[in-house]
């Protein structure tokens, strides 16, 4: 049974003549997102667009039909553990998968991640921090690998 889902990825649009000449590249965030390496996309055209200020949009159509997928369903203690393990510790927990679905930590990331690491806050704060109140509109889809059917 196939999967496919409509999707977009938000760059600017230098981003979007690169990868339209070069192709799509799995690392080029040097693991530095909330579910590592990969291209990451969302079903929301408007989350896309808020990206960035000099932007484009891309729209791909995904077929996760014959993909691993690792599925998060809110953000869970799981959820919360893989960011944190990310993000902190730079452990890419869902290698092993072609792709990641899941909320998107909240947008003060950076904040975050320098308050732990200061030892400003502890693991529990930083957890709840990531939590985001729209995450139901805020999905993020990244694919992992190049595998392709």
């Amino acid at each position: 049974m196939s999967k496919k889902k409509l999707l977009f990825h938000g760059t600017t649009k230098d981003g979007k003549e690169s990868i339209e000449k070069n192709g799509i590249k799995l690392n080029v965030n040097n693991g530095l997102q909330d579910f590592g390496d990969g291209f990451y996309l969302t079903p929301n055209k408007g989350i896309a667009k808020d990206r960035k200020k000099d932007h484009a949009i891309l729209a791909y159509t995904l077929d996760t039909s014959s993909l691993k997928v690792k599925l998060y369903h809110g953000m869970t203690d799981d959820w919360k553990e893989e960011i944190f393990q990310q993000r902190i510790k730079g452990n890419d927990v869902s290698k092993g998968f072609d792709c990641v679905i899941g909320p998107m930590a909240d947008g003060r990331m950076h904040d975050l991640v320098e308050a732990y690491r200061d030892s400003i806050i502890s693991k529990d704060d930083f957890c709840s921090g990531i939590v985001n109140e729209d995450w139901k509109r805020r999905v993020q889809v990244v694919v992992k690998t190049q595998k392709r059917h």
